[in-house]
């Protein structure tokens, strides 16, 4: 391995770059190396240069093991990363809390706007690591509901039509109503399961599964160690995103919807139904690229799965 590409794996590795950015490094590498092929004329400069490119196609292939191994140790280390965060929770949800107003509870419930904004941070206390899984689902009502532990401390705070739901521990279950148009969530350390939500989603958590299931609207996911499961609606559109970095994607979708589906993993395998759409590869390893185009292609949503050490499926259900 040379040690340009090495320190490009490291910076990724260090999170300094992404998937993309190592991407596009590494193929700037391989056409400089092209190039300085191309501007040599003797034919033993161009023998030795083909042997470097040779060498170089080769190091890539074997790239992926060691990737797999240099990032192995990110679930014994998870630990401390919490730890870190937790110092620095306020400035990462970037929220100023002296601002908001308190919210009184009914019974769990409280009412909200149209077009509402609803975030749903755990906010843990320093010395509890423990899993705190978040589910949400749509409700008819008119008011949102909550369910959580009695030990869980939950709190909701109002600024215009922006409503703010903070819990500590434990699990919390969430009920959206059909006013809400956008839900934000996050967790430090546990599942997000959203079933059914009819306003534009975003799931994210530093070590957990998630799970979109009859989504209609756009999404973004995002895990540093879990699965990302969605499945979408027939009628689905929006453009959305997917991340994790130590996880696989599984997509399910109708062939009928018009989207552009980017697939990008790391040392990883692409697999989709071959009868859902045409699918443009590009192969860069141990990156690779696909691009599944589905339906008429007019008015295209765009979708960005991305996975660092894991696999993407994409998979065709049937309308119903």
């Amino acid at each position: 391995m040379g040690e340009e590409q090495r320190q490009i794996l490291e910076m990724l590795d260090q999170g300094k770059i992404d998937i993309d950015e190592a991407q596009r490094l590494l193929e700037a590498l391989k056409e400089g190396e092209k190039k300085r092929f191309e501007s040599h004329k003797s034919k033993e400069d161009r023998k030795n240069l083909h042997s470097i490119l040779s060498n170089f196609n080769e190091n890539m292939e074997n790239l992926g093991p060691a990737i797999s191994e240099g990032i192995s140790h990110i679930g014994s280390v998870i630990g401390d990363a919490l730890n870190n965060a937790f110092s620095n929770i306020n400035m990462d949800y970037d929220i100023d809390f002296e601002n908001l107003a308190p919210v009184t509870l009914e019974e769990n419930k409280f009412s909200i706007e149209q077009d509402s904004h609803i975030f749903i941070l755990n906010k843990p206390r320093k010395s509890h690591l423990s899993s705190s899984d978040l589910d949400l689902f749509y409700t008819e009502e008119n008011d949102c509901k909550l369910e959580y532990d009695q030990d869980t401390d939950v709190s909701v705070y109002k600024k215009e039509n922006n409503f703010y739901i903070l819990w500590n521990t434990g699990n919390l279950k969430v009920f959206i109503p059909g006013a809400a148009s956008k839900v934000k969530s996050k967790t430090l350390n546990g599942n997000i399961i959203v079933q059914k939500i009819k306003a534009n989603i975003k799931a994210k958590t530093m070590n957990g599964d998630i799970l979109l299931n009859g989504i209609s609207g756009e999404f973004k996911a995002s895990t540093m160690r879990g699965d990302v499961k969605i499945n979408l609606n027939p009628d689905w559109n929006g453009d959305s995103k997917v991340n994790t970095m130590h996880g696989a994607i599984n997509l399910n979708c109708s062939a009928k919807i018009n989207a552009n589906i980017e697939c990008v993993t790391l040392n990883g395998n692409i697999d989709f139904d071959e009868q859902i759409g045409v699918m443009e590869s590009k192969k860069m390893t141990p990156i690779q690229k696909k691009v599944l185009k589905l339906g008429s292609g007019e008015k295209s949503s765009n979708i960005k799965l991305k996975t660092m050490n894991g696999n993407i499926e994409i998979r065709e259900t049937t309308d119903e």
